[in-house]
């Protein structure tokens, strides 16, 4: 299969079958081991979502960060979590949860449209691109390579604000903090949830730009979504 070209627009499915070629050829012996327990505690559907999601992770994360590999990836079947995936800054490596793969059916996502929310479906094969655009994010924030967002400053394009505002408004309910009481200094001083909500608002700023686009994208788009800053107040 021909590989994924800058400029050029695909739908997702096509994506993630290019970006499963592109993984073969990088690491065309799997993890046996790996593959055996973690088939013991998901379904075999289930299974292949784990190791395409690290397919997908590992694609995003080289199409930003060539000269620096993660670390690799920790499985993780234990207990019940509420992500799929996680960064660890420690360790510099990426962790996928197991059982939490199982969730991964799709979903309903926001198209913020002049302050309006429209819902719309989006497919887990979407889902786990979005997922990488999240990690991948949190990569780049450990890394100084972009300015997070903080959610209380807006940045002059339209689609983004429109992305900002919904996303504020939704984090604070999320994380059970009043809109109105939020001490806005005491907010962008935290830099815990300063990353979540930056990392959150770009995954979900691309969502919205491939819905816009009719399903489709491109990785200039993928890189422009991964690189967006905040521009110094």
């Amino acid at each position: 299969m021909a590989p994924l070209q800058y400029g050029k627009r695909y739908d997702v499915f096509e994506v993630i079958n290019m970006i499963v070629s592109w993984a073969n050829e990088q690491t065309p012996s799997r993890n046996h081991e790996a593959k055996e327990w973690i088939s013991g505690v998901c379904s075999e559907s289930d299974t292949k979502k784990v190791f395409l999601l690290m397919d997908v992770i590992m694609f995003v994360d080289n199409l930003l960060i060539t000269e620096s590999p993660a670390g690799g990836f920790v499985y993780m079947k234990e207990g019940h979590s509420d992500f799929v995936a996680r960064y660890n800054g420690i360790d510099d490596s990426y962790g996928i949860h197991v059982r939490s793969s199982k969730e991964l059916m799709g979903r309903e996502v926001a198209l913020p449209e002049d302050y309006r929310d429209l819902f719309m479906w989006i497919s887990w094969e979407l889902e786990l691109l979005g997922i990488a655009i999240h990690e991948v994010r949190r990569r780049l924030q450990a890394k100084k390579m972009v300015n997070i967002f903080d959610g209380w400053h807006f940045s002059g394009n339209p689609l983004l604000d429109n992305q900002i505002y919904w996303e504020r408004k939704f984090f604070c309910m999320d994380n059970q903090i009043s809109y109105k009481d939020v001490d806005i200094q005491e907010f962008i001083k935290d830099v815990d949830k300063n990353a979540k909500f930056d990392a959150g608002l770009i995954r979900d700023y691309f969502f919205a730009s491939v819905l816009r686009r009719k399903g489709t994208l491109s990785l200039d788009m993928i890189s422009e979504c991964l690189l967006l800053s905040q521009v110094s107040q």
